[in-house]
């Protein structure tokens, strides 16, 4: 992917879960939670939405890329 399809594939998947959180899940949520339990479950939405699988081999150059890039 160019860099331009890296931004589109982020905002597109970013947006995609947000969306879905508003429409299927605002209404059920606590009324209590404050900024603390809505950013765990925005983060749990976003595991489980976009789990794949990855080879172990690739799973280790992914892990390298974040420890030696920074990220």
């Amino acid at each position: 992917m160019n860099k331009e399809e890296k931004r589109q594939f982020i905002l597109s998947l970013t947006r995609n879960v947000v969306e879905r959180i508003i429409a299927e899940k605002l209404d059920k949520m606590p009324g209590e939670w404050d900024e603390y339990e809505l950013l765990l479950y925005t983060k749990d939405q976003f595991s489980q939405l976009t789990m794949g699988t990855m080879t172990r081999k690739r799973k280790k150059a992914y892990n390298n890329a974040l420890i030696t890039r920074g990220l």
